[in-house]
C-alpha cells in the first residue's frame, strides 16, 4: 500500500518549474511541451505531457491511442486504451464530489508537491485498476466484469459483487475512507438482492448492511433493520 504522501512528495524537491516559449505564446510549469502549435505545462512536478494525434495533454499515466491523448487528472490515476477508446480515472475521491471543493473552487496541488487540503495527502491510497471487457472500461477499485458490464468501487473500501444478472459496487461515507483504521466493505447477497456495507444481514427475503464500521443489522420480527 502507497501513501499518498509519499507519491506527491517523492522527487518534488527536486524539480523546478520551467517557462517555454513558442506560436507566440508562453505556457509555465512542469515538463512543458509544444507541438501542433499548443503550448502545455504539467501543473505537478511527478505529472508529464504528451503530444500525439494533433493534441498536447498533461497530466498522470498521459496514453494515446485511437487518435486520442488522455491524463489522468491527479497522482495515483490510471489510463488505460481499449475497445477503441482512452478512459482515465483519477485517485478515489472519497469528498463524493470529485475534486472540486464545497465552495465550488477545484482544488490544485502546491509546486512543492504539497495539496491545499492535507487531509489528501495522508490517507493511504493503493493503485486503481482498470478493467475491459464487452466493449467497456471501467477505472477504479474491485472492479468487476460480467452480465455484459464492467463497474468498480470509487474508494479502496468500497466493494463490488457479482450476482443475480447485476454487478452491485458500494462505497463507504467519506469519513469511513479517511479513517486509517477502518475496515473496507463487504456484500452479502441473498433472496436475489445484493447489498455492501458493514454487519450485513439476510432474512425474510430482504438483504441490508449497515453504511458504517460501527453500524449493526437484525433480522427479527420479520424485517431487518440496520443501524448507521
Amino acid at each position: 500500500m502507497v501513501t499518498l504522501a509519499l507519491l506527491v512528495a517523492l522527487h518534488a524537491g527536486a524539480q523546478t518549474q520551467e517557462c517555454k516559449s513558442a506560436y507566440g505564446k508562453t505556457a509555465c510549469g512542469y515538463h512543458c511541451l509544444a507541438a501542433y502549435g499548443v503550448i502545455k505545462c504539467a501543473e505537478h512536478p511527478q505529472g508529464t505531457c504528451k503530444a500525439a494525434y494533433g493534441e498536447v495533454a498533461c497530466g498522470f499515466d498521459c496514453t494515446a491511442a485511437f487518435g486520442k491523448v488522455r491524463c489522468a487528472p491527479d497522482p495515483g490515476g490510471v489510463c488505460k486504451a481499449a475497445f477503441g477508446d482512452v478512459v482515465c480515472s483519477g485517485p478515489e475521491r472519497p469528498d463524493g464530489a470529485g475534486w472540486r471543493g464545497p465552495n465550488g473552487r477545484v482544488d490544485r496541488w502546491r509546486a512543492d508537491g504539497s495539496h491545499d487540503r492535507p487531509w489528501r495527502q495522508a490517507v493511504e491510497v493503493p493503485p486503481q485498476e482498470c478493467k475491459s471487457a464487452y466493449g467497456k472500461t471501467a477505472c477504479g477499485y474491485h472492479c468487476q466484469a460480467a452480465f455484459g458490464d464492467v463497474r468498480c468501487a470509487r474508494t479502496h473500501k468500497g466493494a463490488c459483487e457479482v450476482a443475480f444478472g447485476k454487478i452491485t459496487c458500494d462505497d463507504p461515507p467519506r469519513w469511513v475512507v479517511l479513517a486509517p483504521d477502518a475496515p473496507a466493505m463487504s456484500c452479502l447477497t441473498a433472496y436475489g438482492r445484493t447489498a455492501c456495507g458493514y454487519s450485513c444481514q439476510a432474512g425474510y427475503g430482504d438483504v441490508r448492511c449497515a453504511r458504517t464500521p460501527d453500524g449493526v443489522c437484525q433480522a427479527s420480527f420479520g424485517q431487518v433493520a440496520c443501524s448507521e
